[in-house]
């Protein structure tokens, strides 16, 4: 491969990294759940953050799970579905 091109793609993706990057903090900063928490700690958060999409079917998390995951949803519309037994 061509150096010159080589390098074009490695500052291409450096910067679509630190884009991203930028988009995550953005999205734990405007948290409630994290108002108060240290730069540095908001910045390892954004390392471990995946972005994604779900489909309007799918269920994120049924009666009984149990899960480690935390959804940032930046729009469309959530149905919660409480069941009460008596």
């Amino acid at each position: 491969m061509n150096p010159e091109v080589a390098m074009s793609i490695k500052k291409s993706f450096e910067k679509y990294q630190d884009v991203n990057q930028i988009f995550k903090e953005i999205v734990l900063r405007n948290t409630d759940l994290v108002q108060g928490v240290p730069n540095d700690t908001i910045w390892e958060l954004s390392y471990g953050l995946k972005i994604g999409l779900v489909d309007w079917d799918r269920y994120l998390i049924c009666s009984g799970e149990k899960w480690r995951i935390i959804y940032f949803i930046l729009s469309g519309n959530v149905e919660i579905s409480l069941y009460c037994i008596n």
